[in-house]
């Protein structure tokens, strides 16, 4: 008797494990996304001999979170519980940027040194705000904001400057969207090397 009342105890826990155990069996498999250099050089490339240093990327809160957040339609925003990014986000832009500098960059240093701000060999640092960055599934994936330019070894500021890049609008899938942005990221990266800071010395 007293076997037969500890099997009537513990037969419903036992079942609803077993239910818990099926259901979960069935849920989908998150994907991992992670952005990339354009070139295979460029991923094994460091900083240390870059002229231009991606120093800080920040990220505006409402996608620090390891979740990829969409937009599907007009203004309805989503955080994809099964598209999420392998690590923090701020941290692989910063590497995909640095990346392109090094395997990019033209070494502006005559220019710089002509315009009297830094002498051959210094450093500038590019801290990225963005504002936006807009994975959609519907339309264009966005990015938006602004580059500080500062001077590595006095932190003294160069210019400012604000962007908007954006892909073709169009629907496409989560990971289409991933392409979109890393190809927005890469072409930022080209606009700093080759626009932004020669612009600005121009003008000296």
């Amino acid at each position: 008797m007293r076997s037969r009342n500890v099997f009537r105890r513990f037969r419903w826990p036992a079942i609803i494990i077993g239910v818990c155990l099926v259901g979960c069996a069935h849920s989908p498999i998150p994907e991992y996304y992670r952005l990339v250099p354009e070139s295979r050089i460029a991923s094994g490339m460091t900083v240390s001999n870059a002229q231009i240093i991606a120093a800080a990327v920040t990220l505006p809160d409402y996608v620090k979170r390891p979740e990829i957040v969409v937009r599907r339609q007009g203004n309805i925003v989503d955080v994809d519980e099964f598209n999420r990014w392998a690590g923090n986000l701020e941290d692989n832009i910063t590497v995909v940027l640095n990346a392109e500098f090094s395997h990019r960059a033209q070494r502006p240093e005559s220019a710089l040194r002509d315009a009297g701000k830094i002498m051959s060999g210094d450093q500038i640092l590019v801290e990225i705000e963005f504002t936006q960055l807009e994975v959609s599934l519907t339309d264009e994936v966005v990015i938006e904001g602004h580059c500080r330019y500062l001077l590595a070894n006095t932190r003294a500021s160069l210019m400012e400057e604000v962007f908007r890049l954006q892909s073709d609008p169009g629907s496409r899938t989560v990971a289409e969207a991933v392409s979109a942005l890393n190809k927005l990221i890469i072409t930022l990266a080209i606009e700093i090397l080759h626009s932004n800071i020669r612009n600005f010395l121009a003008e000296r």
